[in-house]
């Protein structure tokens, strides 16, 4: 996460967006990231529960 918030600010900091601005696109930003992140861990779980179950 530390890199895509490093990326998200070298792409998106320019003088003519508020620091406000900025910080309010980042939060939202990193709200998808984290839920990116949780969906996929919870369809890995849920693909090795079922793979233990057929078996």
């Amino acid at each position: 996460l530390g890199q895509e918030i490093s990326l998200f600010f070298d792409t998106n900091d320019s003088p003519e967006i508020s620091r406000r601005t900025l910080w309010e696109a980042c939060k939202a930003f990193m709200r998808g990231q984290i839920i990116s992140y949780v969906s996929n861990l919870r369809k890995a779980e849920r693909r090795e529960s079922e793979a233990l179950t057929k078996e």
